[in-house]
């Protein structure tokens, strides 16, 4: 018995050894971020993780390069690398620790809780090495090319961003949804909340609507931290009067505006769409109005400001959203003021003023 224990060990440190090697194979092929993902994801990747190894097993006879390839997105199949990864790792202390705890015990169930162990281990001997290589390969799937959500905004009225928020006066996304109007900030962003204040802007001479929105998606050299968007409050624009009210009855002059579920908001949206364009044949979203935003300020401003208004730190970015021949009513800030420059070589400040 001591001898299948010391194999086991050995085995079990082969296949220890092996992740790390995966690890480090996977940073330099998919030059990975060392960023640690937040407790939701890691739950989400061990879920994910285990049903894909389950699905090898029972469907692809142990095939595990077929199992993640079975996509046409890119972006599935990069999770899905991920989620293995962490999985792996989980997994094997699991195994680790059946095996430490099977020696305390003797007899039947001892044998039992060995066998079971070294069913485990044969399993990953067997699914490792090809992991090892669909990072060396990568993605070999059939891309489906990603449709942009801007495609969504052909044959929507004029004025749809304000006809969703008269329809949605009395519910519980009202404030929400205009942000989302005159900002085109991310669900995920509305989520961090998002606070705005009333005060004079001395550059402008006049009172103004301040927005202060920390950025989603920011890494290192990715993303906006934080924007600042700022709007005369004597405006015309409903939706804007609309929000300077709000924050002018608020004893301090200033209000946060914040949601609890993006899913649920986004569906909302989807709800409130259908009922005002039940033939419209693509599903309106929240990020519809983002799309909407970039056009606007595209058809008016120059690619910087799209980026700074985005909460982007590069100009590539925004070519991905809504284009200028996609304009319809403008929300155009007067003034966007972000943290980071952003990368190109006319922008020398990281400030951006709009004049009327």
């Amino acid at each position: 018995m001591k001898k299948q224990e010391f194999t086991i060990l050995s085995r079990l440190n082969l296949l220890i050894n092996s992740c790390k090697d995966i690890e480090n194979q996977s940073k330099k092929n998919f030059n990975s971020s060392s960023n640690i993902p937040s407790e939701a994801t890691l739950i989400e990747y061990q879920r994910l993780g285990r049903l894909l190894l389950q699905r090898a097993f029972t469907k692809n006879d142990g095939d595990l390069s077929k199992t993640i390839n079975d996509t046409n997105s890119t972006r599935t199949f990069y999770k899905r690398i991920a989620a293995i990864r962490y999985f792996l790792v989980s997994y094997l202390k699991m195994i680790m620790s059946d095996f430490i705890s099977a020696k305390e015990i003797s007899g039947s169930e001892k044998e039992k809780r060995v066998n079971e162990v070294i069913k485990h281990i044969e399993q990953l001997e067997h699914v490792i090495p090809q992991f090892s290589k669909l990072i060396e390969v990568g993605f070999i799937g059939i891309r489906k090319r990603k449709e942009s959500k801007r495609s969504a905004l052909a044959g929507l009225p004029f004025d749809w961003r304000e006809r969703i928020c008269e329809r949605a006066k009395y519910g519980k996304y009202i404030n929400a949804l205009r942000l989302s109007a005159i900002t085109g900030l991310r669900p995920t962003e509305l989520k961090n909340g998002v606070d705005l204040w009333l005060d004079n802007d001395p550059s402008l001479e006049c009172e103004c609507l301040f927005i202060s929105i920390l950025g989603a998606k920011v890494k290192e050299g990715q993303g906006q931290p934080r924007r600042l968007l700022i709007f005369k409050s004597a405006t015309e624009n409903k939706i804007i009067q609309d929000l300077v009210d709000l924050v002018q009855h608020q004893f301090n002059k200033s209000f946060r505006i914040q949601i609890e579920n993006t899913a649920n908001f986004t569906c909302e949206i989807r709800r409130l769409a259908k009922d005002l364009w039940p033939t419209h044949k693509k599903a309106i979203t929240a990020y519809c109005f983002r799309h909407q935003f970039s056009a606007d300020i595209k058809k008016h401003r120059d690619a910087e400001t799209v980026s700074a208004a985005l909460g982007h730190i590069s100009s590539r970015s925004q070519k991905s959203y809504g284009l200028a021949s996609q304009s319809r009513s403008s929300f155009l800030p007067n003034k966007i003021e972000c943290v980071l420059k952003i990368h190109l070589k006319k922008i020398t400040k990281n400030q951006l003023s709009l004049s009327d």
